[in-house]
């Protein structure tokens, strides 16, 4: 879906002025962050949105007209000096966010529903102040003027053969399965994302059994890809170079949603050997990293 996206706004993008997109709500950030990557450079207003309720349920009270109305405002928006929103955006709300670094913080009905991270969760993924125009919010990131070189179109994307483990809560036996799992199944990519004071000891105590760091490490000597996030918690790039030389990927400051469609981007470059692949997730793309591409994986 994501690739058709881009591909047909490739058809038509010297046709348009700014395009808007729909999607399911918990979808957005994906797919706002899969543009971000095979969109780039973009110097027309690309905005996502979508709705918490719909009318086709039988509630006639949904946001969707509101939200629709509010991101074909904002892609029909010109500054007095020719600045437009020119970047891959999320409008929901009254908030108009950047779509590689927007989080999805609940299902409600208020202008809370998703959240920049870097701005009301975390400074690390912070680019712009957040301003108030028009009775509306937006990351002033997002306002300048349009880009002189060419939009650059590469849609492609594979997220066949990867696999997402999550540790985000900690270590569990369920996290330490999904990493067994993915050994027997020979899945060659792999995100982990872990808690944010993970630490990953590279060699086991006394007596301590052979844990979910080590299984990462294994995956990375047999030659997968194995990419770390964790939850916008730079470290040093002494730790950063570490975590390369042991074979893992540290990926930045990044949202999970950008961090699993960036793995599908480079995955999808089918001319990328994996060294390839392995500098473009560790550093920034699009602005989709607070920090710089330091690493998020701290070995101790």
């Amino acid at each position: 879906m994501w690739v058709e996206t881009a591909r047909l706004i490739e058809n038509k993008y010297a046709d348009y002025d700014g395009f808007v997109v729909t999607d399911e709500i918990s979808l957005l950030p994906y797919h706002a962050s899969a543009l971000s990557y095979m969109i780039q450079d973009p110097n027309k207003p690309i905005i996502l949105t979508g709705a918490n309720t719909s009318s086709l349920s039988g509630n006639f009270l949904t946001d969707n007209p509101r939200h629709l109305l509010g991101a074909v405002w904002w892609a029909s928006w010109r500054g007095q000096r020719g600045e437009r929103i020119a970047d891959v955006s999320l409008f929901f709300g009254d908030r108009l966010l950047q779509g590689n670094r927007a989080v999805l913080t609940e299902y409600g009905a208020g202008s809370d529903t998703f959240a920049a991270s870097g701005q009301e969760q975390d400074r690390n993924l912070s680019r712009g102040t957040m301003i108030v125009r028009d009775g509306m919010r937006l990351d002033a990131g997002l306002i300048r003027l349009p880009a002189e070189q060419p939009t650059r179109f590469n849609p492609a994307m594979n997220l066949d053969n990867a696999l997402l483990i999550d540790l985000s809560s900690g270590i569990t036996f369920s996290g330490i399965n999904h990493i067994e799992l993915a050994q027997s199944s020979r899945v060659p990519a792999l995100l982990v994302d872990v808690a944010a004071n993970y630490r990953t000891r590279v060699e086991p105590r006394v007596g301590e059994k052979r844990g979910e760091a080590l299984l990462m490490l294994d995956l990375a000597q047999e030659g997968r890809l194995v990419c770390v996030r964790n939850q916008c918690q730079p470290s040093s790039h002494e730790a950063h170079a570490l975590a390369l030389a042991k074979g893992l990927v540290p990926m930045g400051t990044v949202t999970r949603a950008a961090a699993w469609t960036k793995l599908g981007y480079a995955m999808g470059q089918q001319d990328w050997n994996m060294e390839q692949r392995k500098r473009f997730l560790e550093r920034p793309f699009a602005n989709d990293m607070g920090c710089s591409g330091l690493a998020t994986l701290a070995f101790g």
